[in-house]
């Protein structure tokens, strides 16, 4: 009879029992048998190099470095357009996030990226098909980073009012390099401009109008979250995307 309760103890006690593994795996589960859970990756840190802007279709001549990255993001009024691609020189065929566009058909913004294949200096350009395009405005972000470049996430939203929320995205890797590209009408900088709660760090963009903006942050764990600012009241188009290198 000892023995037999023993046995009985012993056994209850392992259907209840969980192991933790640490490093590469660990296993979850609140009893009986886990499931694997694969690590979160750690992608490689982001290094801003520089970036150029311009109210209309081209920026000036911008000197950029094969192996790099270059994010772009084009703001455009107008009824209609397409912003079918980026081009920068030699480099084309960017890969491009789908366009947004507001609801009062007037206020547009895209965004695309691409590993540069050519170490040159040229201008950078936006390519938009059809409509009546006009303050265009566009802004090229480069970026250094080792390892095989990847898109993680990307959301976009519209809005009329004083706070622009991008909506969320939940990243994948730790060291993203997370990205919102912002548009609207009137000539103030947006201000308390944040990635997932944190200040961000303006790149300038359109510095006649203040119209177009980028901020961008480089955390370094995952995260679920979205890019959000203060403006003046007016009708905005915003978009976050995250890109991580491993």
């Amino acid at each position: 009879m000892k023995y037999l309760l023993l046995t009985f103890l012993f056994l209850a006690q392992m259907a209840s029992a969980q192991i933790v593994l640490s490093g590469s795996a660990a296993l979850s589960g609140a009893s009986g048998f886990n499931t694997l859970v694969a690590p979160v990756g750690n992608g490689n840190v982001w290094t801003f190099v520089g970036s150029t802007n311009w109210d209309g279709t081209a920026t000036p001549t911008y000197s950029r470095t094969a192996g790099n990255v270059l994010i772009c993001f084009a703001k455009w009024e107008g009824a209609g357009g397409t912003g079918t691609n980026f081009s920068a020189g030699n480099d084309t065929n960017f890969n491009m996030r789908a366009q947004s566009d507001h609801g009062n058909g007037d206020l547009h913004s895209i965004m695309g990226w691409k590993v540069i294949q050519y170490s040159e200096a040229s201008t950078i350009n936006i390519q938009i098909s059809g409509g009546t395009p006009s303050f265009v405005r566009i802004i090229a972000t480069e970026w250094s980073v080792s390892g095989t470049v990847s898109f993680d996430q990307y959301v976009a939203t519209t809005g009329t009012s004083a706070s622009v929320a991008t909506g969320n995205i939940t990243t994948s890797r730790n060291n993203t390099l997370c990205l919102v590209g912002y548009g609207e009408y009137t000539s103030g900088v947006p201000s308390v401009y944040q990635i997932n709660g944190v200040a961000g760090t303006i790149i300038p963009g359109d510095t006649a109008h203040g119209s177009t903006q980028i901020w961008y942050r480089k955390p370094t764990t995952t995260f679920i979250g979205q890019g959000t600012a203060t403006i003046s009241s007016s009708a905005w188009i915003g978009q976050l995307g995250s890109w991580y290198a491993e």
